[in-house]
């Protein structure tokens, strides 16, 4: 689980920096992600989708739009490539684009 905490902060940071070399799952992963808001635990939580970009945005909204009684969560985006086809703007808000991390070094 993530934590609003330095340490929080530093593990999302050592895992953006891995290498999946594959698609991008995006609807198995928010139907987890949205199966888990239903418990009570998680009913305030938002959702942090972070990606490529590469992967198409329509049936995951389509899904996300069919939901039945769902409820209202905010869905952070992560853009973490120069690649950009707009389905990271298309799905989630706010989005934060970490290209210039690589262009650093």
């Amino acid at each position: 689980m993530l934590e609003q905490s330095v340490t929080g902060w530093r593990n999302i940071l050592r895992i953006i920096n891995y290498s999946f070399h594959g698609g991008t799952d995006v609807g198995g992963v928010l139907q987890r992600a949205l199966a888990k808001l239903q418990q009570t635990r998680w009913r305030d939580a938002d959702v942090c989708l972070i990606s490529d970009g590469r992967f198409v945005a329509d049936t995951v909204v389509e899904f996300i739009n069919r939901m039945p009684d769902r409820q209202p969560f905010r869905l952070h985006g992560i853009h973490v490539s120069r690649w950009n086809a707009g389905q990271m703007e298309r799905l989630c808000q706010p989005v934060y684009h970490l290209e210039n991390l690589w262009a650093a070094g």
